[in-house]
């Protein structure tokens, strides 16, 4: 044991690199006994990805493959729950039985993977604005919705498109499938209650923006910045029915 971390268990991690108040957070949101979970490297603190999902995996190409798109989900999943910055996919490593890690980087190395920040909601922050990390003895949401997600490939895209609020195609793609995982639009805004003026005006916004030159634009347009906490709302909500 180095600095108090534990040697970890033979097995392949994906390497995670961000801003240390979101890594702290994914830490804290991710823990085992619950799928997937972060750890710390004990030779130098850096914070890993492990999933389940990697342990039938041969090569440090196969968990690349199967990394990115779950950092995206979990950045979407993060980014929806408590308005976290995304993390970066920084290479793979592997654990061998004397707790070395064996580590593979890629072309992706200091690439950023797409996703944005979006308006923190108040009742996972305590009175000094800190976010409040879930309770370890039951998954967090962004556990539950990776789990979802493997069940269900809407769920899986949607959280994805979530992750990538910079632009109205992405958006929209993200409020259809709210929409289809909700039921239809008549059932998304039954579900959103007061909200669904909001998401209508945004939808509408975006897809004007999508087809501008026939679109009907609302007589008042969302901007990006509206439109994130606008669209984590809504994402929670078809996530969280049943």
């Amino acid at each position: 044991m180095e600095d108090g971390i534990a040697p970890l268990s033979v097995g392949w991690v994906a390497r995670l690199s961000g801003h240390d108040f979101d890594c702290k957070y994914w830490e804290e949101s991710l823990r085992p006994p619950f799928d997937p979970w972060c750890e710390r490297l004990p030779q130098d603190g850096r914070l890993v990805l492990r999933s389940r999902s990697f342990d039938d995996l041969q090569s440090a190409d196969a968990v690349r493959k199967r990394a990115i798109p779950l950092i995206q989900r979990l950045n979407g999943a993060h980014g929806v729950a408590v308005g976290a910055e995304p993390l970066t996919f920084d290479g793979v490593g592997h654990i061998d039985d004397q707790g070395q890690v064996q580590l593979h980087i890629f072309a992706e190395l200091n690439e950023r993977l797409h996703g944005f920040m979006v308006t923190a909601t108040a009742e996972v922050r305590d009175s000094e604005g800190n976010l409040i990390p879930p309770s370890p003895s039951q998954p967090s949401n962004a556990q539950r919705w990776i789990e979802a997600a493997e069940k269900n490939d809407q769920i899986a895209d949607m959280l994805i498109f979530a992750g990538r609020t910079d632009n109205w195609f992405d958006i929209y793609k993200a409020v259809e499938l709210a929409e289809k995982i909700a039921g239809g639009q008549h059932k998304l805004r039954q579900l959103l209650g007061a909200s669904a003026r909001e998401y209508e005006r945004m939808r509408d916004t975006a897809n004007c923006d999508r087809h501008a030159r026939f679109g009907h634009p609302p007589p008042v347009l969302t901007t990006l910045a509206e439109a994130k906490p606008v669209l984590s709302h809504i994402v929670r909500t078809v996530l969280n029915i049943g």
